[in-house]
């Protein structure tokens, strides 16, 4: 492959996402120095599961998304294809196991905007 389509960037960032476990600290009723010391104002509650807002998708792990001879899956990418909005595409597999997870990512880049229009949708 050549160049990789900024679609086809984005579906391997989104699969790429390991879930960060942890705890995150809200201090939105912290005030002052002294508040710090108040256990009382100092809130946590556990990361939630990706996609969430404290994490997107999870960390990025490329290993887990590029092909590479070593690694324990496969991988089919189909980039470039254009869809029209009344076209349809089917792909089939077999999944033979399921102890590695089956993903499947549809994304796409809309076309530029012109710069003379003076309505958008």
């Amino acid at each position: 492959m050549e160049s990789p389509s900024a679609a086809l960037l984005k579906a391997t960032m989104i699969n790429s996402g390991r879930v960060i476990n942890g705890t995150v600290i809200d201090v939105s009723e912290i005030r002052s120095l002294e508040d710090l010391n108040n256990p009382d104002l100092i809130l946590t509650q556990d990361v939630l599961p990706p996609p969430s807002l404290f994490q997107g998708y999870g960390q990025a792990t490329l290993s887990g998304v590029l092909y590479f001879e070593d690694s324990g899956f496969q991988l089919f990418v189909e980039d470039g294809i254009q869809i029209t909005a009344s076209e349809s595409h089917i792909h089939c597999f077999n999944v033979l196991s399921f102890d590695i997870p089956f993903k499947v990512t549809l994304v796409w880049t809309d076309p530029e905007g012109t710069l003379v229009s003076s309505y958008s949708r």
